[in-house]
């Protein structure tokens, strides 16, 4: 682009991308590393200008902003390079990118261009996909690549290179991409599988001489699995039909067949025999009479009696949490062998806690208001009758532990519940409380024997029959 280019260096080396301000330095920078190199720069141009080149670049990249290869022809090709599978969409788009060099001889680190990197990690992906392609592979990405150009109408091949007579006599930088040892390469990339930079460090060559030369190196066909998930597909239905109970019964508990042999003689392997005699509730045992397959136990929650379980949730009226702690299951497991035996559970929200729904015929009326159908309500009057052993309700609040907002709005709540004020409020902060004339009643009712049992035994938060 630069020797002989009519137009200024700035305009000529607009396709460069990065290099674009920095053309001189650069060239300076390797004429002082090596003293050819400028010669070797002109020898490559002087020959593009009298010879041209067999590929127009800016034609391609003008033709191809992307490469279209759908996900049906990505399979296609993987199973014409008999891959084990074709990989994601992050390999697809490894693969388009891979031609779209091929094509264009794009910078991929150009945002510009449609297929290039986002991010810093997919160019080391993209690197790790092209050091571990097969030949194979290669190869049909390369044929793909071909068609491509004869759909656009352009006959040049893939990629071309300058004839090496062109800088003959002169000092090359680096060493000849030819002079490697491809036995020791194999070694190192198929055998070792050694990173591109440790295969390079190993040889004693430039990491990008091992990228080049991986290209040349012959990387066979993944072998396929011994049972290929197609196979094992279509396996499996057949599996159904001939490893039956009956099967198992007459082959192995009357026969006297160990696992061994009726891997043998079935093809079958161990685990899928395994799998279908525990299916059958038959207990394989080996040759040596050492392992033993049990038959599977019954899940948690199918060892739960329905009768017990039925009564505790529609005469008792329990919760499955209730339920879950005395039996130490969780309550979903209760809710599920509910479901499996058909049993409604209990009514959500208050309704469903035993001492809310207990019944007290023969207690006042107040109280009565008070705790039937209301959770805590037992809680509520234990706090209520503690509270007025304190001049405030501050000081109470401080001494049961609880924050006074707390306290004042569960006062509240049980005043509602009853029905009428419970509590005279207090004409100044220093006066103390006192309780109004209902408010007395309920704490005489509180102090009789029968209820005060009744208080100890359902006021606490976890209260329950027991």
């Amino acid at each position: 682009m630069i020797p002989g280019n009519p137009v200024r260096n700035i305009h000529a080396t607009g396709e460069l991308n990065r290099w674009r301000p920095h053309t001189a330095q650069t060239l300076l920078k390797l004429a002082n590393h090596q003293p050819d190199i400028l010669a070797i720069v002109c020898a490559l141009a002087e020959y593009l200008d009298t010879h041209g080149a067999a590929i127009d670049y800016r034609r391609r990249r003008a033709t191809f902003t992307d490469i279209p290869l759908g996900r049906q022809q990505w399979r296609q090709l993987c199973v014409a390079a008999a891959m084990r599978r074709a990989g994601g969409h992050a390999q697809l788009l490894h693969a388009r990118r891979y031609m779209f060099q091929l094509l264009t001889g794009a910078d991929l680190n150009n945002p510009t261009h449609l297929l290039a990197f986002g991010h810093p990690y997919q160019k080391q992906h993209y690197l790790s996909f092209i050091h571990n392609l097969t030949t194979p592979l290669r190869q049909a990405l390369c044929q793909h690549a071909r068609d491509l150009l004869h759909a656009a109408g352009i006959e040049e091949p893939v990629t071309w290179s300058p004839p090496g007579h062109v800088v003959a006599g002169l000092s090359l930088p680096g060493r000849d991409p030819a002079d490697i040892d491809m036995t020791a390469l194999h070694q190192a990339i198929i055998v070792d599988n050694l990173s591109p930079t440790a295969a390079a460090a190993k040889l004693g060559v430039s990491l990008e001489h091992i990228r080049y030369a991986t290209q040349l190196l012959h990387r066979p066909r993944t072998p396929r699995p011994k049972n290929p998930p197609g196979r094992r597909r279509k396996v499996r239905p057949r599996a159904a039909d001939i490893l039956t109970a009956d099967f198992f019964q007459r082959e192995h508990l009357q026969g006297g067949k160990d696992l061994s042999t009726l891997s043998a003689e079935t093809g079958y392997a161990s685990p899928t025999l395994r799998r279908y005699a525990r299916q059958a509730g038959i207990e394989l045992v080996t040759a040596d009479r050492r392992e033993r397959i049990p038959a599977p136990r019954p899940r948690l929650r199918d060892r739960i009696d329905p009768g017990w379980l039925r009564e505790q949730v529609v005469i008792h009226n329990r919760t499955h949490s209730d339920i879950g702690a005395e039996l130490g299951v969780s309550h979903e497991t209760i809710r599920r062998r509910l479901k499996d035996l058909d049993i409604a559970g209990h009514a959500f929200g208050s309704a469903g806690h035993v001492v809310t729904n207990l019944r007290h015929p023969e207690l006042p009326h107040g109280i009565r208001r008070a705790v039937e159908g209301q959770r805590n309500g037992w809680q509520r009057l234990q706090r209520f009758q503690q509270m007025l052993a304190y001049p405030s309700m501050n000081s109470a609040a401080k001494a049961m532990g609880l924050h006074m907002q707390n306290l004042n709005l569960q006062i509240q709540r049980l005043e509602r519940d009853v029905g009428t004020p419970l509590l005279q409020r207090a004409p100044h902060r220093y006066a103390p409380m006192a309780a109004t004339k209902h408010g007395q009643r309920i704490l005489d009712h509180l102090a009789q024997p029968y209820i005060r049992d009744l208080l100890d035994r359902y006021a606490s938060s976890n209260a329950s029959l027991k």
